[in-house]
């Protein structure tokens, strides 16, 4: 495979700088703190997660994720085991060790003891010391006065806008600028109390939004009160749920298969906080969770409108009949969009118990949904068993057992059209270097759950089965070594996949850490799929198997407080099956300049990327201002350039500013139709304001 872009010099450059700069600066210094670079420990959590991210929704929730571990910090000397299950980057056995760690030597002074615990590393304590605080024990629920002056308040104000405007922002055809704007208070009085509110306009969308006849098209609120007593918690306005292992109950952030996910059982935090501007994957209305010894009852009830695609409707009373999918994607600039806007409404209620007696841990959840049109997708045949009609309940059953090093878990669920689904699997650390994994799944192609979230290839845990092992190495010499098999097959089809198929995926990847200032890795992937291939002359189609691979290298070097360097470099290869084969090549040079003392960060990047065609693109993470965590795709030829600028004149207020130009020199137009814009270069400018007080 070879680099077709990319001058020799410059991937020689790529390649080794990191390499040298190790071996000549061997004696400078590296004692960064670890809120003077408020988003490198953020990257770091992240970046191992980048290549699964196609989705928006999934992208927003991650972002959302991080943000409200940013908001609301982990207290690291007070959190139980479900605490600190919020901090996704561990695995099971690592929060463990935190609670053993705790009970033998008593509370944490500072975040930097956490690389004194077994199982941690140095990087991973700085990824985990960014999300955990230090705070004395404060259960009361305080006077209106005193949390107003003891809580911590933050808002944030950010816009961004395209230099280019697309052609349905000349010809009138969005209704609103390009413009998108976002807005966010969050609000917390220790862990016993916390309220936020966020308001966000997406490009073309109207400000004020007149169709819906409030400020802004999106706008979400909570409060939430976390105590000791028989109420454990509540959540009114806004929230997410999360329960079991994803079969039943589960529309929050969910990791799915990646580097770091050789533990990849589902840690269920029940009620959470909706930090996200994802406008779909959340709740509206209550949840409460009461608490007697070690069991638990969790109650929950939502009522929203929810955008559809409506296909019938009573032209006198205007209500909605039939409608045939929902929409997902938050937007509401262009004349359909804001037509299907909130135009069905959805009710769910239902409850979850949970209860702990010995290394035995058991949980039963319930759910029903309704709508008040009825679903009737169209009668395609990869939608044969899909849902039809205006309700649904799905009710399940997880276990946990745990012995030692030795974890089991699983979860069987089942909906009222009597489809089954289920789960299991197991953890095992034989030795303190080394952690292995093994788990099995099989959803029914009938099994229909809108809030179904399972670990798998599917996005909803239907019409799917598959067996994954994985392993997570430590070696001698700083080394370490992870990787994951997971084959799977569809029983039924699929949309552009007219047979029952199968697949495979595998991934390998080994990391050097020799000095604090150096780190890097090198990741292989490999992933097989069956698609529609070429018709045959009766008219069907055959499958073909299509086959990507990647290679993906990553080095970091630090040779001062101040400087850091980023190297990525990215190549694919794409197989369709009928011959035709497709290589991808990216390569991307990070710089960050810290200036200590003056709070300010300056990033820069310069990337060059190749790739033949949409079915090659290869997305890649980029650094943005603070909270925000950009995962774009790529395809064709050209260059990507951005320059972040992050001030903090006093400890309060923060600003961040960002331009990033994208330039093609294989086009001369991007995008078709109403998104089509004209030339081949793309410039955002993005800025945001953070006060804290």
């Amino acid at each position: 495979m070879s680099f077709k872009l990319f001058p020799k010099e410059l991937l020689t450059f790529g390649t080794f700088i990191p390499i040298l700069l190790w071996t000549f600066l061997p004696t400078m210094g590296f004692s960064q703190e670890m809120g003077d670079l408020p988003d490198q420990v953020t990257e770091n959590a992240a970046v191992e997660s980048t290549e699964r991210w196609e989705e928006y929704e999934e992208n927003e929730a991650f972002s959302g994720k991080l943000a409200d571990l940013r908001l609301h910090p982990v207290r690291i000397n007070q959190a139980d085991k479900e605490e600190l299950e919020r901090l996704f980057m561990l695995n099971e056995f690592q929060i463990l060790a935190i609670l053993d760690y705790r009970k033998t030597y008593g509370s944490f002074t500072s975040p930097y003891e956490l690389a004194n615990i077994p199982g941690f590393s140095t990087d991973l304590a700085r990824q985990v010391s960014a999300f955990v605080i230090i705070e004395p024990d404060k259960w009361d629920v305080p006077s209106l006065k005193e949390s107003f002056r003891q809580g911590k308040h933050t808002l944030i104000l950010r816009w961004q806008e395209p230099m280019q405007k697309q052609d349905g922002y000349r010809d009138g055809f969005y209704q609103g600028s390009p413009l998108k704007f976002y807005l966010r208070y969050a609000y917390r009085y220790n862990t016993s109390f916390s309220a936020g509110y966020t308001m966000e306009k997406d490009p073309g969308e109207p400000f004020p939004y007149y169709p819906g006849r409030s400020l802004a098209d999106f706008t979400s609120a909570y409060i939430r009160t976390d105590q000791n007593g028989v109420l454990r918690r509540f959540v009114a306005g806004d929230y997410q749920l999360a329960f079991g292992q994803g079969l039943v109950m589960w529309n929050s952030y969910a990791p799915g298969k990646g580097t770091g996910l050789i533990d990849f059982r589902r840690r269920a935090e029940g009620i959470c906080r909706f930090s996200s501007s994802e406008e779909n994957r959340f709740f509206r209305g209550a949840a409460g969770t009461l608490g007697f010894g070690t069991t638990q009852f969790t109650f929950f009830f939502s009522g929203k409108p929810v955008d559809a695609n409506v296909t019938r409707y009573d032209s006198h009373s205007n209500q909605v009949l039939e409608f045939s999918s929902l929409l997902t994607t938050g937007y509401h600039a262009a004349p359909d969009e804001i037509r299907d806007r909130k135009s069905v409404h959805q009710t769910v209620m239902g409850m979850n118990a949970t209860t702990s007696f010995s290394d035995i841990h058991i949980g039963t959840t319930w759910v029903r949904y309704r709508f008040d049109g009825f679903w009737n997708p169209y009668p395609e045949p990869y939608r044969l068993y899909a849902f039809r009609g205006r309700e649904n309940t799905v009710g399940g059953m997880d276990w946990q057992y745990q012995h030692g090093d030795f974890l089991l878990f699983g979860e069987w669920a089942m909906t009222s059209s009597k489809a089954a689904a289920w789960n299991a699997g197991f953890l095992l650390k034989p030795d303190p270097a080394v952690l292995a994994s093994a788990g099995i799944r099989k959803y029914a192609s009938a099994f229909n759950n809108l809030f179904a979230k399972p670990f798998g290839e599917t996005y909803n845990g239907t019409n799917e089965q598959g067996i994954y092992c994985g392993l997570d190495l430590q070696l001698p010499g700083h080394f370490s070594m992870k990787g994951y098999i997971d084959v799977f097959a569809f029983p039924w089809l699929k949309y552009d996949v007219d047979a029952p198929s199968e697949g495979s995926e595998k991934m390998l990847q080994v990391s050097w850490n020799p000095e604090k200032i150096l780190s890097m890795y090198l990741r292989f992937t490999s992933e097989m799929k069956e698609k529609n291939g070429a018709c045959d002359n009766y008219g069907g189609k055959s499958l073909n198997r299509r086959n990507s691979r990647n290679i993906r290298y990553y080095a970091e070097i630090n040779p001062s407080e101040g400087w850091s360097f980023r190297t990525r470099i990215h190549a694919g290869m794409f197989a369709n099956g009928n011959g035709n084969t497709g290589i991808s090549t990216m390569l991307a040079e990070d710089v960050l300049w810290n200036l200590p003392g003056r709070k300010v960060r300056i990033t820069m990047r310069y990337a060059l990327f190749d790739i033949p065609d949409y079915e090659s693109r290869l997305y890649t993470y980029e650094n943005d201002v603070p909270m925000v965590y950009s995962v774009p795709s790529f395809y064709g030829k050209g260059t990507r350039v951005y320059l972040i600028g992050l001030f903090r004149p006093v400890r309060w207020l923060e600003a961040g500013i960002k331009v990033a130009t994208t330039s093609y020199s294989n086009r001369y137009e991007m995008g078709s139709g109403e998104n089509r814009i004209a030339g081949n270069r793309k410039t955002d400018v993005g800025f945001q304001l953070r006060l804290s007080f």
